[in-house]
């Protein structure tokens, strides 16, 4: 598996970076997630307008610009994509760090870059749909704005990761849904969460989750399909009781919720309005790309 560190095409296998590095000491790592659509990228724009906005956030100037990170994608995309079925996709991380710590007493040559891939295998995706998933509520808070901005997609995940521990002791074959300090739902790790509640799509108010490109392009999707969009607080008793509860995320796309918190979503079946998003979604990815 071919990956780019620090502008240089490399074997995976072979990369290094610091220790010292400001993404291991202290987890500050700008990161964005993106996914092709038959091997083509309809939504990069989105993506990278989202981080070099991140990158504005901390204050980080690459020695790389939105050109070079393009042909970079491309360049993987097409030679990683050789070992892959036809019908498979590819995931395509992109994260960048400050580089090297000097308080440990080492030299930093400048900012960290890297980007990779990993497989979408097709099959894996139809079966994730198919089945669904299971959310469970913890106490583990979402961070607020006033503490991570929300237009900043970052590494610094620990509380996603006490999140899923406390889900699993729950119900072990669930993942975490994070609340506001105020009780109500903000995402799942990894993931937006949103509901639909009689033939009304209800995402979170905006202040309070991450600016996600997969729910504001699905939000562009409703409104073109005239699905009423509503953004506001969410209880949690409420999404319980929801018609729809769909899991938003860029690897993925849509896939429903079938429980929440050991309560069945509706009546068990795939929702009307999941299903006619999902296939605008396809439809309109596949129109896109190229």
């Amino acid at each position: 598996m071919q990956i780019y560190l620090n502008g240089t095409r490399t074997d995976a296998s072979n990369a290094t970076i610091s220790a010292f590095d400001l993404g291991f000491t202290m987890g500050v790592t700008v990161t964005e997630q993106i996914r092709t659509f038959a091997r083509k990228t309809p939504l990069l724009d989105r993506h990278l307008d989202r981080f070099f906005g991140g990158l504005k956030i901390i204050g980080l100037e690459l020695p790389l610009d939105r050109s070079d990170l393009e042909s970079q994608i491309a360049d993987l995309i097409e030679t990683n994509g050789q070992t892959l079925s036809p019908t498979d996709e590819l995931g395509i991380g992109v994260c960048a760090t400050p580089g090297i710590a000097s308080a440990y007493g080492q030299t930093n040559a400048g900012p960290t870059t890297l980007v990779y891939t990993y497989p979408l295998h097709a099959e894996k995706l139809k079966q994730n749909y198919a089945e669904g998933i299971r959310l469970t509520s913890v106490s583990t808070q979402e961070i607020p704005a006033q503490s991570v901005p929300k237009e900043l997609k970052c590494r610094s995940r620990m509380h996603y990761y006490l999140a899923e521990q406390e889900a699993k002791a729950i119900d072990p074959n669930s993942r975490a849904l994070l609340l506001t300090a105020d009780g109500f739902i903000a995402e799942g790790t990894t993931a937006s969460v949103v509901m639909v509640q009689s033939g009304q799509f209800v995402a979170p108010i905006q202040e309070t989750v991450l600016s996600s490109v997969t729910l504001r392009y699905i939000i562009e999707l409703a409104d073109a399909l005239s699905i009423p969009v509503a953004r506001r607080n969410i209880g949690v008793e409420e999404l319980e009781n929801a018609h729809e509860v769909l899991w938003l995320t860029t690897p993925t796309g849509i896939t429903p919720v079938t429980h929440v918190n050991k309560n069945p979503i509706g009546n068990g079946a795939l929702g009307e309005i999941t299903n006619t998003l999902t296939n605008a979604w396809n439809d309109n990815l596949d129109r896109q790309r190229g």
